[in-house]
């Protein structure tokens, strides 16, 4: 968001180390906010609908 709407976005992470079924299964989720904070300090929601996902997942360092 930072890059093409200039604003500073939320994100909540949650780590989990077992799944369902009490195995082990380490895994994280992750909702990220919609719109963000300008420079000054104002709440803006983009009217675009549109994220590019690889934009988003290239700052995000993935191990596997």
């Amino acid at each position: 968001m930072m890059h093409k709407f200039g604003l500073k976005t939320g994100v909540i992470a949650v780590l989990h180390t077992y799944g369902e079924t009490k195995q082990l299964h380490v895994h994280t989720h992750m909702i990220m906010s919609w719109g963000g904070i300008d420079n000054d300090g104002k709440i803006v929601i983009p009217e675009h609908d549109y994220v590019h996902i690889p934009s988003i997942c290239n700052g995000i360092p993935l191990q596997v």
